[in-house]
């Protein structure tokens, strides 16, 4: 196996080791803020993306509004998950 490729399945394992025990997360979405927490690391058009699902909470009207008009799951790219997840740390 070449360098770079075992330096990104490397990095890969980083990220997901993080994605697992990361805390849920709290996105605001264009129906509404909700928590989400992570499901899986795939591609999609040869990008990364790590998938998020959401959590149906009863206490928190955007969570029918959301469920409703965009789904069940929220797809953030590498940078989009460590910013949120840097918002989330200082919050």
């Amino acid at each position: 196996m070449n360098n770079t490729l075992e330096k990104k399945l490397k990095n890969l394992d980083y990220l997901n080791e993080v994605c697992i025990h990361s805390p849920s997360l709290l996105i605001d979405t264009k129906c509404g803020v909700a928590r989400y927490k992570f499901n899986k690391i795939g591609y999609r058009d040869n990008k990364l993306l790590i998938e998020f699902k959401l959590l149906l909470e009863s206490n928190n009207n955007d969570t029918t509004n959301i469920l409703y008009n965009i789904g069940n799951k929220c797809y953030l790219t590498v940078d989009q998950f460590l910013y949120a997840l840097k918002y989330y740390a200082s919050a």
